[in-house]
């Protein structure tokens, strides 16, 4: 989505691109960056299309509506403080300094590797119940010395259970 923001002079237009990355830069220093936070929020509500805002706010911070209202409200001068008190800044950080450090992409990538090595093990799991079942269906036979129907049917209903138990 690279819709440039209008209603700026050309040397302040950005794409939503550009928006986000300097939103996000802007976000991790602080109080002092909020009212800037703000400005380019309002920016980029302006070239967000109609209906698409809150869905972009979310997949691109992951702000809560109020919040990023907020950060406008203080970009508009409707705020004077952006906090009441200094342990309530010393939250914000500590819960950004965290935010920040969450490596989303390494978490998707190691949910993915392990349903990837799940359905290896699932796999190497039916090979392996296949060839102990082929090779004792080969001594189990009716038609093979020592073997039954009774002890093949048992065979038979101790693969299913494996196989069910996958």
């Amino acid at each position: 989505m690279k819709t440039a923001v209008e209603k700026r002079p050309p040397s302040e237009v950005a794409t939503l691109s550009d928006l986000v990355i300097r939103i996000k830069f802007n976000l991790a220093k602080g109080e002092e960056y909020y009212r800037a936070v703000g400005k380019d929020l309002i920016l980029a509500r302006k070239a967000v299309p109609k209906g698409e805002w809150y869905e972009w706010l979310d997949e691109n911070f992951h702000l809560s509506i109020s919040t990023a209202m907020y950060y406008m409200k203080i970009a508009r001068g409707e705020r004077s403080r952006v906090f009441k008190s200094e342990a309530h800044k010393t939250l914000h950080r500590n819960i950004n300094k965290i935010a920040g450090s969450i490596n989303l992409a390494a978490m998707s990538r190691e949910a993915e590797d392990r349903e990837v090595e799940r359905k290896l093990l699932r796999s190497l799991s039916v090979k392996i119940i296949d060839i102990g079942y082929k090779v004792l269906a080969a001594k189990m036979h009716p038609d093979k010395p020592g073997g039954s129907k009774e002890a093949m049917q048992r065979l038979n209903e101790a693969k299913r259970s494996l196989m069910a138990a996958l």
